[in-house]
């Protein structure tokens, strides 16, 4: 391989690596790969360490990579649990240690890049830096509210994150405002990827270099410069991440060229997940995620220590997101019948089925193996359900 060869690999090797993001377990990716339209993946399912998973990026920038996170935490008008109210997959956070303090022991409540410390060796690590600030806020202004008023506090904040025409518009909004960014990042990425390695290739490096240095750096520096324009658009306020991300897209093109991903990761982690897999998601996806959403909420999981403040928390929580929710799938025209709807056996020997993660069973069993505590259902005792239900 001679030394232009391993030039140009070494570049494809490094732009592949920049292609991932390191995300929480407990969130998901909302992310297109081109074609297709968006999918949704839950990170607790990719490849990565224990704590964070890679998840893909479109190696061209035509839709942003959309980051998003069940709440780390649950809370009530009495205070915060370390349970959480919704898993939707992540099943072996359930047998997490739990842990409560009511509001009035709680020191502030601040965050420092993408982590929120809640108090003293008790710290959530979010989806990125604007979603840390958004729950340090969320958590602040509850802590700070009159006993009386957190409850009506706590049901308006939840409302607000399943607003959807508003999250429409947030998504809509930071798209219009980075599309020159995005522009340039497209024609850094193919420059460099492509037409820089192609030429050099062709023409020979020691006379194309001056030419391409030249076009990279002028792209280069423009990405740059259209990345700091963006970001004070759009977080006018958060002058430090600003410059942090300026300074590390200024320290590589590759950074740079990932501009616009960067720019959007968590642009509607202010949302649930509920909300964000409705605006971007469509046909069956969309159904299947909402499906996956309501069944959490229907049929939690249950765990061997289910007692005490922390889960009492935890319970109130998913009370009041299931009525938001099954509110919300209303206004999305997604009837909950038809989403709970039992899947079709597959085979004839098939008895009953998991209403939570739709495994199906042949023997008769007393709680699914992958949703602890959740008891199957017969098609039949389904059917019942849904006419009592609907009665």
């Amino acid at each position: 391989m001679s030394p232009i060869d391993q030039l140009i690999f070494a570049i494809w090797i490094l732009y592949a690596l920049e292609c991932l993001a390191a995300l929480p377990r407990d969130s998901f990716w909302i992310w297109s790969p081109g074609i297709g339209g968006y999918r949704a993946l839950r990170v607790q399912g990719l490849p990565g360490t224990p704590n964070s998973g890679l998840a893909p990026v479109a190696p061209l920038p035509f839709s942003p990579g959309l980051a998003v996170q069940v709440w780390p935490v649950s809370v009530s008008p009495e205070g915060i649990s370390s349970r959480r109210a919704q898993h939707i997959g992540c099943e072996e956070s359930v047998g997490d240690a739990p842990r409560f303090s009511r509001w009035e022991e709680l020191p502030r409540i601040e965050s420092q890049l993408s982590t929120v410390f809640i108090s003293p060796g008790w710290s959530v690590r979010c989806v990125g830096p604007h979603a840390a600030r958004t729950l340090a806020r969320r958590l602040e202004s509850l802590r700070l509210a009159a006993p009386a008023a957190r409850d009506g506090a706590i049901r308006a904040m939840l409302r607000r994150g399943h607003d959807a025409s508003r999250a429409k518009r947030v998504l809509s909004i930071g798209m219009r405002r980075g599309r020159y960014l995005r522009m340039a990042c497209l024609a850094l990425i193919l420059f460099f990827v492509v037409i820089g390695p192609a030429l050099a290739w062709r023409g020979g490096l020691s006379a194309t270099w001056p030419a391409l240095l030249g076009t990279l750096l002028l792209l280069w520096g423009y990405s740059v410069i259209e990345f700091n324009l963006a970001h004070r658009r759009l977080w006018r306020r958060e002058s430090l991440e600003r410059f942090k991300r300026t300074f590390v897209a200024a320290a590589t093109p590759l950074a740079a060229a990932r501009g616009y991903d960067n720019l959007l990761r968590d642009r509607l982690s202010a949302f649930s997940v509920l909300t964000a897999g409705l605006v971007t998601l469509a046909g069956e996806r969309r159904a299947a995620f909402a499906r996956d959403v309501l069944a959490d909420l229907r049929y939690p999981c249950h765990g061997s220590d289910e007692e005490g403040a922390s889960h009492e928390t935890a319970v109130w929580m998913r009370e009041v997101l299931r009525g938001i929710t099954e509110r919300a799938l209303g206004q999305a025209d997604l009837g909950e019948e038809e989403l709970l709807a039992p899947p079709a056996p597959e085979d004839a020997a098939c008895r009953s089925y998991c209403p939570r993660c739709r495994s199906q069973f042949v023997q008769p069993a007393e709680s699914c193996a992958r949703c602890p505590g959740v008891r199957p259902l017969a098609w039949t005792e389904r059917a019942e359900a849904a006419g009592v239900e609907h009665a």
